[in-house]
């Protein structure tokens, strides 16, 4: 788990809050979990946290996973600012890493201002609008399910991610675990 209080100063919010990221360690040793950016301003908080899984494709040097929250009343020019800096020095430092930036985007949107990203949120995810996104690097990664019912108050949804990668290996393709069951 890596977890990140909102700083009220920096945040220049009255209310406690942050950023959290669970990492399943039958999925990720706790020892190749490391933070590589915290940001907190009046117009976003983002927690960037690299990770090398057991089972990562080949084609990915590791993945990194950009956690952010912009506030309803923020500027999202000036957040999106902040994501698009963020991320473009993570993919020169780390040019091999599958990136994805997950959150509670409200009003603001990356296409823009984010090329090379693909956004697979495609149902409502509270009341009916699609404010919680996942943008990746790479295509065709992801679908969204139906959203689930209401997790901590009857307006928000949860959903579910399925993995739509293709897996390359010798000879054969997969498009993910439940493949390779039936061989």
């Amino acid at each position: 788990m890596v977890r990140v209080d909102r700083d009220r100063t920096l945040s220049c919010k009255k209310s406690a809050g942050g950023l959290i990221l669970y990492v399943n360690t039958k999925w990720c040793n706790p020892g190749h979990v490391t933070v590589n950016e915290i940001i907190c301003t009046p117009d976003i908080e983002l927690l960037a946290v690299g990770l090398r899984p057991y089972d990562l494709p080949r084609e990915f040097s590791h993945a990194i996973v950009v956690v952010v929250y912009i506030p309803p009343l923020a500027n999202a020019v000036r957040a999106c600012d902040v994501i698009h800096s963020t991320v473009a020095r993570l993919q020169t430092d780390h040019p091999g890493a599958f990136l994805t930036i997950n959150g509670d985007f409200n009003h603001a949107k990356l296409p823009k201002t984010l090329t090379g990203f693909t956004q697979y949120v495609k149902c409502s995810t509270r009341e009916n609008k699609i404010l919680d996104m996942m943008y990746t690097n790479v295509k065709e990664t992801y679908s969204s399910s139906a959203a689930l019912g209401g997790c901590l108050r009857e307006e928000w949804r949860g959903l579910r991610m399925l993995t739509g990668f293709i897996w390359k290996t010798t000879g054969c393709l997969f498009s993910g675990p439940e493949d390779l069951q039936l061989m």
